[in-house]
């Protein structure tokens, strides 16, 4: 739908996640208290790189997205699937700037709620892009989401309408609804319908691509994790993507390249 250029030209583009609310905690201050390892845990296997300390079950399972030692909050846990379809349909790579505001957070853990703001230059035809993500509770202006119910899920935001996402869902909706009553929407089902788990053992066994190779997951997984790094360093950052680096911050340095404990170095 986005391609076909039945909305013109797609200008910004809003994310939305309701975690980490509700999930699993974030914004803490201070580490948790020390406990007994469980027999069955195997704990320092399951520390891996991360830096040595005492076991906790604030740290797992699941809750260790909120812990930046283990996790990176939100935007690790959803917007690898809420981004991939703005990143495919509008042909993104890196962003060249990005900025976040949030609420408190620590150097153990992400904020409860945060908004990001990617820019994005020309690519080819396509005019300059903004894409805004939201979390933990945070939600476009009424001007954009028009009184929608959108708890995961993206807006396009185009110069002859919009087009509203749901995760997961296999209804997207064009809207002013009348102004598109005609629009056909055309279903697309990659590789057969293999999900991503045969998808990699076909590849495996008889070679040949996934449905997102690493040439496409990479430069999304970068995009997805450099707001965070906007959000440790503060303020807005401006992306070097030839030399990963932020321009002008070798402060950032130590949220791009992660120090492993011995034994676990590459």
């Amino acid at each position: 739908v986005i391609k076909s250029g039945v909305l013109g030209q797609i200008t910004e583009v809003h994310v939305v996640t309701d975690r980490s609310k509700g999930w699993w905690p974030q914004g803490m201050q201070l580490q948790p208290a020390a406990e007994q390892a469980p027999a069955t845990l195997q704990w320092q296997q399951w520390l891996g790189p991360a830096a040595d300390r005492t076991y906790s079950k604030d740290y797992l399972p699941f809750v260790w997205r909120g812990w930046w030692d283990f996790g990176t909050g939100a935007l690790g846990d959803m917007a690898c699937h809420l981004m991939d379809g703005p990143f495919q349909a509008l042909n993104l790579k890196y962003p060249e700037t990005v900025e976040a505001v949030s609420d408190v957070f620590s150097q153990f853990s992400p904020p409860v709620s945060a908004m990001i703001t990617y820019q994005f230059g020309r690519r080819g035809d396509l005019g300059p892009v903004k894409l805004i993500w939201y979390d933990g509770g945070r939600r476009p202006p009424e001007s954009v989401i028009e009184g929608r119910k959108l708890e995961n899920g993206s807006i396009f935001v185009g110069e002859k309408g919009k087009l509203i996402v749901e995760h997961a869902s296999s209804k997207p909706i064009l809207f002013p609804e009348e102004k598109f009553a005609t629009v056909t929407m055309k279903t697309y089902l990659a590789f057969d319908n293999k999900n991503h788990y045969f998808q990699f053992i076909d590849a495996c066994i008889h070679g040949g691509p996934t449905d997102t190779t690493f040439n496409y997951a990479c430069p999304l997984s970068e995009t997805v994790l450099l707001g965070n790094v906007a959000l440790r360093t503060g303020g807005k950052i401006e992306w070097d993507a030839a030399r990963m680096r932020v321009k002008g911050r070798p402060d950032a340095d130590v949220y791009i390249r992660k120090q492993y404990r011995p034994g676990y170095s590459l």
